[in-house]
């Protein structure tokens, strides 16, 4: 009986330190649940610096969107100024031609009555030659 006993206490001892093993395996994870708490923070660290990577790279589009604005509209102003003063330019020009056509077309018509004129002179003076011969 005293044996037993003895053998009855072994393996109740031995069961409370399975059961204390238990116990501590709940509390403490398993090695496998360590790595994947451990990837996950590191998944974490990595998105927070992707994260702010970004935050960076959008900081630095919004500035070069900005100035890239800027410029173009005022290269945009710049060209629509050059070409309002084309504009004006040609717009001048054309009045200019206009007005020459007009003086040309005054002048061609002066200049044929002076070659009418020319001609009648000189068969004048032709006529006048023959008669002092004469």
């Amino acid at each position: 009986a005293e044996a037993l006993r003895d053998l009855v206490a072994a393996r109740e001892e031995h069961l409370d330190a399975l059961r204390r093993l238990r116990e501590e395996q709940a509390w403490f994870p398993r090695r496998e649940t360590n790595r994947t708490e451990t990837r996950f923070k590191q998944a974490e660290e990595h998105m927070g610096g992707l994260r702010a990577a970004m935050a960076v790279a959008a900081s630095e589009l919004r500035h070069l969107q900005s100035t890239v604005g800027e410029a173009l509209s005022a290269e945009r102003e710049a060209w629509q100024r050059r070409r309002a003063e084309l504009i004006a330019e040609r717009d001048r020009r054309v009045v200019e031609v206009r007005e020459k056509r007009v003086l040309l077309a005054d002048e061609e018509e002066r200049l044929k009555l002076l070659q009418v004129e020319a001609k009648a002179m000189s068969r004048n003076a032709l006529d006048v030659e023959k008669q002092a011969l004469l």
